[in-house]
């Protein structure tokens, strides 16, 4: 039976509708998935990835996986739609800064003039 193809922009309103609407009592840890971004896997519209960071993100998917396609599939009547979970390479992920001196780089490239306010005042981030 041939099914319509559905727009990744209907699918991606029914994903954050299901975190947001149609779970019963969503912690905060599964309404970060409504924010997560699925990418189409083939040009069937039928095949989704979604990448996520760690292992806990990854079971915590899994739990909840079967309701959400369930879901989709029932909201755009397409029963062959799948969605697979993709680990973030570790080069991927963005590297949190932990001494002073990383947080003040890191702030300086947000806000270059913060350099202008420790130069003028004579601040010391390291201190």
């Amino acid at each position: 039976m041939e099914q319509a193809v559905k727009p990744l922009s209907a699918i991606m309103e029914t994903w954050a509708a299901f975190f947001t609407q149609h779970l019963s009592d969503p912690s905060p840890l599964l309404l970060r998935f409504a924010k997560k971004s699925l990418e189409l896997k083939s040009d069937q519209a039928t095949e989704y990835s979604l990448l996520l960071e760690n292992e806990l993100d990854v079971k915590l998917f899994e739990d909840i996986k079967l309701d959400a396609l369930e879901y989709l599939r029932k909201v755009h009547a397409v029963q062959e739609l799948q969605i697979t979970t993709v680990l973030m390479e570790e080069e991927d992920k963005p590297k949190l800064p932990y001494t002073n001196s990383e947080r003040f780089q890191a702030m300086l490239q947000e806000s270059p003039a913060l350099r202008l306010m420790t130069d003028k005042f004579g601040l010391d981030p390291d201190f």
